[in-house]
């Protein structure tokens, strides 16, 4: 029955990726859109929850760091996921950072998923206090553009880390990037 569940929720979360296209408006003239950029796919807080849960996955099936859980389960505290817009960071001091976009992408969700997936997968404790703890993870998402061909494409960047806390040796590491 667990395994019918989790089968219809993964088949519900995978049919949430579809989003109608927005036509994009150019606010700032010295930006060179192109044609084919004039139709962009916002994404959806689904999209940013798939992307995270695909990085727990990951981060679980690493190798090193199943040769660090060889032993014995690892006490993990899990520093909360961050949305950072390149955009806004300019016109933001560093006490404003946490403040950037989190109305428009819910982390409290991504968060508690990624939580829940460690937790689910029976190789870490989690722990809220970081000097309990054996390892940290840590990551952000961020909104990025870059010019190809004269055209501005516009990006998430997701990253996460597994960190020991002892050596400050970072155990795991990974970068993807999603429109």
């Amino acid at each position: 029955m667990k395994k019918y569940i989790i089968s219809l929720l993964s088949v519900l979360l995978s049919a949430c990726q579809t989003h109608l296209p927005l036509l994009s408006q150019e606010d700032n003239p010295e930006k060179n859109v192109c044609v084919s950029d004039m139709e962009q796919i916002q994404l959806a807080d689904i999209d940013y929850l798939l992307y995270a849960n695909r990085m727990a996955d990951e981060l679980i099936q690493d190798d090193q760091v199943q040769k660090q859980l060889s032993l014995n389960r690892l006490k993990i505290a899990i520093a909360p996921i961050k949305y950072i817009d390149n955009a806004a960071m300019s016109d933001l001091a560093e006490d404003d950072l946490t403040q950037v976009r989190l109305t428009q992408v819910d982390l409290t969700t991504v968060n508690r998923a990624i939580k829940n997936r460690l937790i689910r997968s029976g190789l870490f404790i989690v722990v809220d206090n970081q000097q309990e703890s054996d390892v940290s993870l840590s990551g952000y998402f961020i909104n990025k553009e870059r010019v190809i061909n004269h055209c501005i494409e516009q990006y998430e960047q997701f990253s996460m880390q597994l960190e020991n806390t002892q050596s400050q040796h970072i155990i795991w590491s990974q970068q993807k990037e999603f429109k």
